[in-house]
């Protein structure tokens, strides 16, 4: 590698680590696994930074390299167990829905609100370990790295089409096991708040 390269490399590490890093935890939800998931992706754009011609495609390559990496990670992984996914149509309309609690009076949040509002509470990392690969996939880069639909298409290589589907299915199955486990409230400053149900006596 070039000087000039190597400089380059030198500020993209300064620049994309700390996005690497947490996108990677954000999947793998252990910090030591995505210390060294993060130093994986790094030497893999340092082998094959030269071989990127078009610059404008440099984050999406870079989340794609992070991506495929805990991929990897989690297939090597053999205490998983997913359950089946759902059908489209039993969480078709589902997603923008509100839901009331049993009183009818305070709605509980969309994914959304809990994902942006407790900016990955504990609650959320947790299940988010509960969540298939590609539903946990797809619920980080979209909805908290903010990338649109066509650019998590272009890293994960598929279709905005197929994206699409898989993100309704990502925040249904979230949605169920966040009511499932959560109660909601607002806080002073409205804000949702997540407190887990006690199990009955």
């Amino acid at each position: 590698m070039s000087k000039q390269a190597s400089d380059e490399f030198s500020r993209l590490v300064t620049e994309y680590r700390p996005k690497i890093y947490r996108l990677i935890h954000a999947m793998v939800q252990d910090r030591a696994e995505a210390e060294d998931l993060t130093q994986e992706t790094l030497i893999k754009i340092y082998q094959n930074l030269p071989s990127l011609e078009d610059q404008s495609k440099l984050s999406g390559w870079i989340y794609r390299i992070a991506t495929n990496l805990c991929r990897d990670r989690f297939r090597q992984s053999s205490c998983r167990q997913y359950a089946r996914t759902s059908s489209l149509e039993e969480i078709e309309g589902e997603i923008e829905e509100a839901i009331l609690t049993p009183n009818g009076v305070e709605p509980h949040p969309t994914v959304e609100e809990v994902i942006e509002q407790n900016a990955m509470g504990e609650c959320v990392q947790e299940l988010l370990r509960c969540l298939p690969e590609d539903y946990r996939i797809v619920i980080v880069l979209h909805d908290l790295e903010g990338l649109k639909n066509h650019e998590v298409a272009q890293i994960l290589d598929c279709s905005t089409d197929a994206v699409k589907i898989r993100l309704h299915r990502a925040r249904g199955r979230l949605k169920e096991k966040l009511l499932a486990r959560c109660g909601f409230s607002r806080n002073e400053r409205n804000v949702f708040a997540c407190e887990p149900k006690r199990e009955p006596r």
